[in-house]
């Protein structure tokens, strides 16, 4: 747990520093990395999540982590004609500057977006332990963010997030 805070303080120091964030997420992320840095790289994680979506059906959209960040950057892209009811982001990294630098301008809730945004964050959880609230993600309608606890052990997992009540409603309330 005090290294758990200790990261997060650490975390929230580095957002001022972009240039030297940016060089710690090339050492020690590199799936991060190379999504942000490669164009070759992004291309083939597009593709393979492009084969899963099709523009003529209703879908919700759950992403955890660097997820987020790549179905943000996806949805985002005019060139496809989504219709999504809900997005559901976990643990985003979204909040910081560095991701913010690498994504396409303006940020801005995406037009494929026919419902709400919901982004669940933990305090506990180094890596995204903010709410996507502060420009440039201070939209209308605006995200929905919600904390939650995760697991305190390994507060930033995928599990923490998907077994949490929260969450799980959210996820299954549109096909209620």
């Amino acid at each position: 747990m005090v290294k758990d805070r200790v990261l997060k303080e650490m975390v929230v120091l580095l957002n001022n520093f972009p240039k030297l964030h940016e060089s710690l997420i090339q050492q020690f992320l590199i799936e991060t990395y190379m999504y942000l840095s490669n164009p070759d790289f992004m291309y083939e994680v597009h593709q393979r999540i492009l084969k899963q979506m099709h523009d003529d059906e209703d879908c919700i959209v759950v992403a955890h982590s660097l997820g987020s960040v790549i179905a943000y950057h996806l949805l985002s892209d005019p060139s496809y004609q989504f219709s999504v009811q809900r997005f559901i982001t976990l643990a985003s990294p979204l909040s910081f500057r560095v991701i913010q630098s690498k994504l396409p301008t303006p940020i801005e809730r995406p037009k494929c977006l026919k419902g709400d945004w919901y982004n669940f964050y933990s305090k506990d959880d180094f890596l995204t332990a903010f709410p996507l609230s502060e420009a440039p993600f201070n939209f209308t309608p605006p995200i929905i963010n919600q904390e939650i606890f995760t697991f305190a052990n390994q507060p930033h997992e995928i599990v923490g997030y998907l077994q949490h009540h929260a969450v799980v409603k959210t996820i299954i309330e549109p096909f209620q």
